[in-house]
Parts: C-alpha cells; structure tokens; sequence
C-alpha cells in the first residue's frame, strides 16, 4: 500500500501497529478490571499469582522460570552450599501476638533462601520471605522448628527483605530480648539490620522468633520458559498474531515467543519478537497458545514478565 507522502505501508508494518495497539489495550483492560473474556481475536493474562488472572499459565510445562510476586523470572542457580546465618540472643520475655515476626535483611551476594529456624519457645506454624513492597515471594510451613522455603527465587545483593514467621494469623508465642544484640550484624549472603514485625523495623525493643536463616549463593540459569494452556479458542487458523509483553529487559537479556496452534502440546512457530507481526500462515490449529522464551547472557540479571495479551491480527 502507497501512503499519501510516496511511502509504502508492508502489510507486517501496518498489523504490528494495530496488533500492538489492540493486544495493549485488552491487557490494560484486564489490569484494570481484573477481568477481561479472552475469546476470537483478543487474549490476555496478567499476573497476580501464578496461574496468572485467567489461569493461563501452564505450571507443569514451564521449565526454569520462578513466580516472583507479580512477574516471572528466570529460576535461580545455586552452588548448593548451605550457609547458616545464625543469630543468638538471650530472652527477656515470652509474649504472644498474631503479627509476623522476624528480621530486615540487606542482601550481601545474590543468594536464595532455602529454609528458616524458629526457636524452640516459639509456636508460630508459617515462614515467610516479603519484598520492600510487602509482597509475599517465599513461604514455608513449620515442621518441628523448621521450614523449607517454597519457590526460592533468587534474592539480589543491595536488596532488602523481611524473614518472618507467625501462626497464619493466631496467636503465637515469642522472644523479647532487649540488651544482648546490636545491630546490624553480618553474615555470609546477609546482613540483619534489625527485627521486624509486619514488614517494619522494630523502632523499641528487639522481636524475635528465628535463629536460623539458611541461604546459598546463587546466580541465574541462562534461560527458562513459560508456557500457557490454550488462550484463545478461535475460528479460524491465525495468519499472524501480535503478542504485546508487560515485560523490563535489563541489558543482555531477551524475551521471545513460540505459537502453537493445538493448545501448548507442540509450538511450530518459534523465535518470534514480542509486540510485532509473526507469521503464522503454517498453522492449522485453532486451539491458541504461547510460549515465552526468558534468557540472559548475564547470569545477574533475569528478563522479568509481569503479564501480555495477543491480538490475532488476519
């Protein structure tokens, strides 16, 4: 097609500019509403859980890749190497409350946490790893007088994080202690700078409930996948789809996409840019899915995928 000026519009140009724009706009729709029908041209998900909003993702067939509160990411990679960061205190009392109780943590090498202590007068039942956000990243139920921390996505250095526990909102014995600490105090993989309660710093007096946080050092794998179940059931088989990414790329990392046209069971239609036109003229299916290809080149840093939508764009 010859525009008005003399240029000519490719048919790829002009249905990666609408595609992009409707697929966009479905998915803000769905962010805003928290439900959108994804049905003949138009599909979306983001997500708040890992299922994502409209139970697309398919957590059996995704491969190295974590739910990190609102995003997926690459899985961590960890030597393996326990290193136990132990904190000793004496106590002063044995409250009870239903708050979490634990510590703020800065993290001093990228690490994972792969399970808390609790001391042995504490009865709380759950631990729980929370971002600066409050957002709840890990958690683990108390066995005996530990807990193994479930997903454990990796924790980067300069970061900080409350570790805590409590008796999934009952109320729970603790520990107060109020000489014997100073903070902050240095560990392997963290350093504790203080107690916490409910994701805030203990201004008065010092809350405890862990004497153990185990870590490992730990970097990102290279690449992971994320597959959905069937995302549109459409009429037709697709010519080209547009898939718009909610995503952030730091520097040597990529995101790309699979299409499959039979529901995720084979993706015939590979490395395919996200938020622009993909030829999908080979497919015959009608039962629409996506897989995103997470990598980096950079073990420190992972692409992150907080949600997309696709637009079928014939």
């Amino acid at each position: 097609m010859v525009l008005k000026d003399g240029n000519t519009a490719y048919a790829s140009e002009t249905v990666t500019g609408f595609g992009k724009l409707a697929a966009q706009n479905a998915y803000q729709t769905l962010q805003a509403n928290n439900v959108f029908e994804n049905k003949d041209y138009l599909g979306a998900d983001e997500f708040l859980d890992d299922n994502g909003t409209n139970n697309t993702v398919d957590t059996g067939s995704s491969s190295d890749v974590v739910f990190n509160y609102n995003l997926y990411e690459i899985e961590a990679d960890s030597d393996s190497a326990d290193d136990n960061e132990d904190i000793t205190f004496s106590q002063d009392s044995n409250p009870s409350s239903t708050d979490k109780k634990g510590y703020e943590v800065d993290i001093t090498n990228n690490c994972i946490i792969t399970s808390v202590r609790i001391v042995g007068t504490t009865t709380a039942t759950k631990a729980y790893i929370t971002n600066s956000s409050g957002g709840i990243i890990s958690s683990g139920t108390i066995v005996g007088v530990s807990a193994t921390m479930s997903p454990t996505p990796l924790l980067k250095a300069g970061d900080t994080y409350y570790v805590e526990v409590d008796k999934d909102g009952a109320s729970m014995n603790y520990n107060i202690d109020q000489t014997s600490i100073t903070f902050p105090l240095s560990g392997a993989n963290i350093d504790f700078i203080s107690s916490s309660s409910n994701g805030g710093s203990a201004t008065t007096g010092a809350y405890y409930a862990i004497d153990r946080i185990v870590t490992q050092n730990a970097t990102y794998k290279s690449s992971g996948d994320l597959e959905t179940n069937e995302v549109i059931s459409l009429n037709s088989a697709p010519k080209s789809i547009v898939v718009y990414a909610n995503k952030t790329l730091p520097t040597d990392t990529s995101i790309t996409v699979d299409v499959s046209d039979d529901g995720g069971t084979t993706f015939a239609v590979t490395g395919g840019a996200v938020n622009s036109y993909i030829d999908t003229t080979s497919l015959s299916g009608t039962s629409l899915a996506i897989k995103f290809n997470l990598a980096t080149t950079d073990t420190s840093v992972s692409p992150k995928l907080f949600g997309y939508a696709v637009c079928v764009t014939d």
